[in-house]
């Protein structure tokens, strides 16, 4: 399988769980050191499209509500996402 998590080409690059434990974001390095980004619930799991071919640096507001991470890729110039 290539592509979506838990592939067996893919590795962890980092994760990070909401303040209330209900959300866990997952942030995958696939294809060579391209990102993709998952956001794992008890209901199942949802891929977040990403703004640039590299990210990282992904937090959860106090809230859960808000995820926010740093993406940047060719052309295109680090920048922070929310």
């Amino acid at each position: 399988m290539e592509g979506g998590a838990g592939g067996p080409a893919e590795d962890s690059a980092g994760s990070a769980l909401s303040a209330d434990g209900a959300l866990i974001a997952v942030l995958w390095n696939v294809r060579g050191g391209e990102s993709e980004l998952t956001v794992l619930t008890e209901a199942g799991a949802t891929e977040i499209e990403l703004p640039g071919a590299v990210v990282s640096g992904v937090s959860w507001s106090f809230d859960g509500g808000t995820l926010a991470f740093t993406a940047e890729g060719p052309g295109q110039p680090h920048g922070v996402w929310t």
